[in-house]
């Protein structure tokens, strides 16, 4: 079970959740950035399905959800104070023949899945608050969690790093590319590579958004072992309200722990609720 576990955190290490940016108008050059208000409550939908693969263990995992962020505060240079809560949530998860799965959104399930052994930790995520603060680039200043009645700061700042997209310094056109590396703290530090480019301009909904191919990159060695992967997706921003439309995400990585080996795969969708 604590492989397992620590194949979850490793997942939604990799996964990106939301990020929003502002234009300069309209054939210019954009300069995306965090542009947000105190007060604002940004509704997205998740769906997310990872695999884990260890041994004569083969588990797959579907999580679905309405995550809630709500701006608290925004300082004078931008940096703003966001609380984010899952709103509900549906899991499922299968190991060969055997599946376990609970739906908060139905009277009691939830309860009942807190009582029933290997979905009792998954849970805990209807129980947490997150607490974040991130400047206008993407980057993490502080964070920490709430669990119920205990709460706690997260000892490196880059823990959620990998939930935001990390912009570029300068304005960017169609074709321009530009790279971040992060590390986050899992299994001796993540190093997390990611190469960012502006595609193109599409229609999502009524609205125009800039469209990102993001392919990232990771590893980390340790001396037991170490992580080694890739990934790519697509991200989809509205600039008219400074709003992330749509992020889509796969990635495959490769745990070794002494002579323990284990194999995520990850396909995530994310998309605005309104």
């Amino acid at each position: 079970m604590k492989s397992l576990i620590r194949g979850l955190v490793l997942s939604l290490a990799l996964v990106g959740l939301f990020s929003t940016s502002a234009l300069a108008g309209k054939g210019k050059a954009v300069l995306l950035k965090w542009k947000l208000k105190k007060g604002q409550v940004l509704k997205y939908y998740q769906h997310t399905v990872t695999k884990l693969k260890m041994g004569p263990m083969n588990v797959s995992i579907l999580f679905e959800g309405e995550l809630w962020h709500t701006v608290r505060d925004v300082q004078p240079n931008g940096t703003a104070s966001l609380e984010s809560r899952y709103n509900w949530v549906n899991m499922s998860m299968q190991n060969g023949k055997e599946k376990k799965a609970f739906d908060s959104r139905i009277k009691g399930a939830l309860a009942k899945a807190k009582k029933t052994p290997g979905l009792r930790r998954l849970t805990s995520v209807m129980d947490s608050t997150f607490f974040i603060k991130v400047k206008p680039s993407g980057e993490i200043v502080a964070n920490k969690i709430k669990l119920n009645k205990f709460q706690m700061n997260v000892p490196n700042n880059n823990s959620f790093q990998g939930m935001f997209v990390h912009f570029a310094k300068a304005a960017v056109t169609p074709g321009t590319k530009w790279s971040r590396t992060t590390v986050v703290p899992v299994s001796s530090g993540l190093l997390l590579q990611t190469h960012y480019k502006f595609k193109s301009w599409k229609k999502c909904g009524k609205h125009r958004c800039v469209h990102l191919d993001s392919p990232v990159q990771y590893l980390t060695k340790g001396k037991q072992g170490g992580i080694v992967g890739e990934g790519g997706g697509s991200t989809s921003f509205i600039p008219s309200i400074g709003r992330l439309y749509q992020m889509n995400y796969n990635a495959t990585a490769v745990l070794k722990q002494g002579k323990v080996t284990q194999r995520i795969t990850i396909v995530h969708k994310y998309k605005l609720l309104r």
